[in-house]
């Protein structure tokens, strides 16, 4: 039994591994910051928090590109009817209750914004 324990072991981390990094393209489109429209396939991972970066095809079969916020106005996810904004807002970094410290900092950060409601006035999530 002691002899299998690697075994089982390396075969769970390989399955777990090959579980997180399958790709995921479905039906999208960027707007770029220069306002060109690009229709294609967004690598979707069900965003439980906003992606740091997103990668994009414009052709299923051509080789994908990563965008920053910075890069990007609006990235629209069809299947999942998700609008995603790519943003410039003031992160505010408090020190936690068992700190020490006494001040703030505040950090400008680029970030894709959840689009929950658009209009006279929106709402990112």
């Amino acid at each position: 039994m002691i002899k299998s324990t690697p075994v089982i072991t390396l075969f769970l981390v390989h399955c777990y591994l090959y579980c997180c990094g399958q790709e995921n393209f479905i039906s999208g489109y960027i707007v770029k910051a220069q306002g060109d429209t690009v229709h294609g396939y967004v690598d979707y991972q069900q965003w439980v928090n906003s992606p740091a970066v997103i990668i994009f095809k414009a052709n299923i079969n051509e080789a994908p590109q990563t965008f920053k916020p910075e890069d990007i106005k609006y990235l629209y996810v069809k299947a999942a009817n998700e609008l995603y904004m790519g943003i410039k807002t003031q992160l505010s970094i408090r020190p936690n209750k068992y700190s020490s410290q006494i001040s703030n900092e505040n950090k400008i950060v680029s970030v894709f914004a959840h689009v929950l409601v658009t209009g006279a006035m929106s709402l990112y999530g």
